[in-house]
């Protein structure tokens, strides 16, 4: 629920998915190849944010969250993609373990209505965000992912605050 097929970046029918920003997701179910990621992560995607599903003005880059309950624990999520942004603050996360600011927000704000590319990476030792091939964002970071059973929820962040991505 809460999906629909979209134009995407190029103008293309059907190119695309749409997020209501409500209540719309994707989940995959839980799959061997879902639990390898335990030391290294690439997730990228075009995104465009929509502002009717602005929450007072936070936007939630909500890509991918392994993970099915509400409790933040050590392997729940396994692994996520998220990127928080505030007139205040904005954090990236990866888990439970790792959230963390990115000091130079206001540089790297995302604008309603605008096709962005971003990308984040994970080697077992770095974390870097990539907005349009340029990297943003690194921070070290060293530990593994704890591998669970939870689908693979795309558009949705279940664990703590239910967060839903608005756009396409």
């Amino acid at each position: 629920g809460g999906v629909k097929a979209t134009t995407d970046r190029f103008g293309h029918p059907c190119g695309a998915v749409h997020f209501n920003g409500l209540n719309g997701n994707i989940e995959v179910p839980n799959s061997p190849s879902l639990q390898t990621p335990i030391k290294n992560l690439t997730v990228s995607c075009w995104f465009m944010l929509d502002s009717i599903a602005a929450n007072r003005g936070n936007k939630w880059l909500t890509l991918i969250c392994k993970g099915n309950t509400y409790e933040e624990l050590y392997y729940n999520p396994q692994y996520r993609v998220q990127v928080f942004q505030s007139k205040i603050q904005s954090t990236i996360s990866m888990n439970t373990d790792f959230t963390e600011y990115d000091t130079n927000f206001v540089k790297n704000s995302f604008q309603y209505g605008k096709w962005y590319f971003f990308a984040l990476t994970y080697d077992g030792k770095m974390a870097k965000a990539f907005v349009n091939s340029e990297l943003i964002w690194e921070f070290k970071y060293e530990k593994t992912f704890s591998q669970n059973d939870a689908p693979l929820n795309i558009g949705r962040d279940i664990p703590g605050d239910l967060e839903y991505f608005g756009g396409s």
